[in-house]
């Protein structure tokens, strides 16, 4: 017998069009078998639609609906109506469906739902759903292809259209992503996702997250799990829908070893969300292994990623909205090795802080064994400084010994302004620097002596340099002063730079035995005034170098020193004594040498010691033998003198004929 009836309902099941086939009749206990229908599910089912129902055994009553051995579709569009395996039990306000075999995106799903009076729970697994299936029914913008499985389990308490809790386990294999243009790419990555959240007042909520093996490319980095630790991440906190806050009580991501960053955070998620207060801290053991991963990626090519980086980091930082306002550092026995000898950084230790309130500044401290500069080392050294806000303020004057010297900073400050502008002031003094060391490690002609010199108040601002007082340098057993420094646009591509100098009492036999001129003996003073230079080459200046006025020192000059000084100022040398005499001397005496340049618009005024007849001298001869050097050429193109000066000292056989 076959009866069909329009709907059977109880507790909120509703099964229409329903063609029940009754069977056995004859048996004390016939059986109904339902052999079509449409069931309609309570919230938060009601919009799964199941249809074509059948039940191989079918008990139905007033307050009881059974469906036992069944088979039914769901009816959708994109899913093409896929067949499934069910039961379903309502009795007494208790409902029980179970759903299996569900064919979803090359995979397959099963539904576990139950309720009672209105509260419901639901479970839902999944096994080897394609997420290439998944992608083309659920669209995101930002991903451009997905390839691999994925396993899952959803579970949900609720009553009614509201959740009370929901917990989800997903378990992606063998993924292959490309999102975000590009900038996001996986590679046969396998992973572990899970959430736990209970409704209270608010939203309450753990997750974690693991990389198990594959590789990530997140632009600019590239991360191989099947090369390295798995990487691990936890988060709890609270969500309050109301004003749309999260609270992350507490989150840690770590990647075994390799780091550990832990904090909390309050985030206020409008359309722009807002970091309203948050606090990490961050600790690596070995920097060798973190710094090529996930620093070098982030600087130019060929810059700074041949460093070798070794030592131990920690960190501390507080943000609120969005902006840092505390930053903690810490170094030990931090090691810098740059193969290209630009720097070099041996057993560090440093406890560095900022604040962004002057108020809160702590002292920070730096300290190295050895530190190498441009192949100028400094020895084990210490700087105590404070950073706030824009400033970096040197708080303890630091002694740093260099070159068998001292390199004294008694002040330095620096004041961020704005982007390629700051103000910079600095104070200091070198004593005893070795000159024999300072030349040969820069590559020079050996010097002797000492390098002593004050430093006195540098102001960088406004892209203007200016130098308060006079920078002395004890050199040559003389001195050199440096006064009106001032520079402008230092690091823009129109750099311009003034100054003037003053030679005082140089010794002449230290400084043409060292840069190999021949040798003259005496002393020798000058100056350079209202020197300007403009992209660091000269533009105008006044400048005179000779013999002191008073000097009572032995003056004397040798054959191949006074080529040269002819050779530089296109002079010749004419002597009361014939030339072919002259060649058998070696030295000469002189009363007096010099030369002046006054530079305008790329031509030089030259001036000598005294007018000459039709001329000018650049050494005036006196005693026996004797001889003079006469310039004839008042006017001389720079770039010819310079010239003139390169060859001097490049060459090393000047003989005169």
């Amino acid at each position: 017998m076959q009866l069909q009836i329009d709907e059977i309902s109880a507790s909120g099941f509703k099964i229409r069009d329903a063609s029940l086939q009754l069977t056995q009749l004859g048996n004390a206990h016939p059986r109904f078998a339902l052999v079509s229908g449409e069931l309609v599910l309570p919230p938060p089912l009601n919009h799964l639609k199941l249809i074509q129902l059948k039940c191989r055994q079918f008990t139905w009553s007033a307050t009881l609906i059974s469906c036992q051995q069944g088979r039914g579709r769901v009816k959708h569009k994109v899913l093409r109506d896929p067949a499934f395996d069910f039961s379903l039990t309502v009795k007494n306000e208790t409902a029980r469906l179970k759903i299996s075999h569900l064919p979803l995106f090359a995979g397959t799903m099963s539904i576990d739902a139950s309720e009672y009076q209105g509260r419901w729970q639901i479970t839902l697994n999944s096994r080897g759903v394609s997420l290439a299936h998944l992608q083309k029914i659920v669209a995101i913008n930002a991903l451009q292809n997905i390839e691999g499985r994925l396993s899952s389990r959803i579970k949900a308490k609720g009553q009614a259209k509201k959740i009370s809790s929901v917990s989800l386990q997903l378990s992606p294999q063998n993924v292959n992503l490309s999102a975000l243009n590009d900038t996001l790419l996986s590679d046969a990555l396998d992973g572990r996702i899970s959430l736990k959240a209970t409704k209270k007042r608010h939203w309450h909520w753990q997750a974690t997250l693991e990389f198990i093996s594959g590789g990530v490319f997140f632009d600019p980095l590239f991360i191989d799990f099947s090369q390295q630790d798995d990487m691990f991440a936890s988060l709890q906190g609270v969500f309050a829908e109301k004003n749309m806050r999260l609270s992350l009580n507490q989150f840690l991501v770590k990647q075994g070893a390799l780091f550990n960053i832990q904090g909390q955070a309050d985030i206020k998620l409008h359309t722009q969300p807002v970091l309203q207060s948050a606090q990490f801290d961050v600790s690596v053991p070995s920097l060798e292994q973190v710094v090529p991963v996930y620093v070098w990626p982030f600087l130019e090519t060929g810059s700074l990623e041949s460093l070798a980086v070794s030592g131990g980091m920690q960190s501390q930082i507080s943000l609120n909205n969005n902006q840092p306002v505390q930053v903690g550092l810490q170094f030990q026995h931090l090691s810098v090795d740059d193969p290209k000898q630009r720097f070099a950084l041996d057993n560090a230790n440093a406890n560095i802080f900022w604040h962004a309130d002057k108020g809160q500044r702590q002292a920070s401290f730096l300290d190295w064994q050895r530190l190498t500069i441009k192949a100028i080392p400094i020895d084990h050294g210490r700087l105590d400084f404070a950073i706030y806000d824009k400033h970096f303020d040197l708080i303890r004057k630091a002694h740093l010994p260099i070159l068998g010297g001292v390199f004294t900073i008694e002040h330095f400050g620096f004041e961020f302004l704005k982007v390629g502008d700051a103000d910079v002031h600095f104070k200091g003094a070198v004593s005893d620097l070795s000159l024999a060391k300072l030349s040969k490690t820069l590559g020079w002609k050996v010097l002797s002596g000492e390098l002593n010199g004050v430093i006195p108040s540098v102001r960088y601002r406004n892209k203007k340099l200016d130098l308060d007082g006079e920078l002395v340098v004890n050199v040559f057993n003389g001195e050199v002063r440096i006064s009106k420094l001032a520079s402008s646009g230092m690091f823009t591509d129109f750099a311009r730079f003034y100054t003037d100098v003053e030679f005082s009492n140089l010794d002449l036999h230290a400084i043409t035995h060292k840069f190999d001129v021949g040798g003259i003996e005496g002393r020798l003073s000058g100056f350079a005034r209202d020197v300007y230079l403009e992209n660091w080459q000269p533009i105008s200046f006044y400048a005179w170098l000779g013999t002191p006025e008073g000097d009572d020192s032995e003056r004397r000059i040798s054959q191949r020193a006074v080529n040269s000084i002819a050779s530089i100022g296109g002079g010749g040398a004419v002597d009361a004594l014939s030339r072919g005499f002259m060649r058998f001397f070696d030295e000469f005496g002189y009363d007096e040498l010099g030369m002046g340049c006054y530079l305008k618009n790329g031509v030089c005024q030259v001036m000598g010691v005294q007018a000459a007849e039709n001329g000018y001298y650049l050494i005036k001869g006196g005693g026996l033998p004797r001889i003079d050097v006469i310039g004839y050429n008042p006017r001389i193109d720079w770039n010819v003198l310079v010239q003139r000066l390169q060859r001097v000292l490049n060459s090393s056989t000047l003989v005169i004929q």
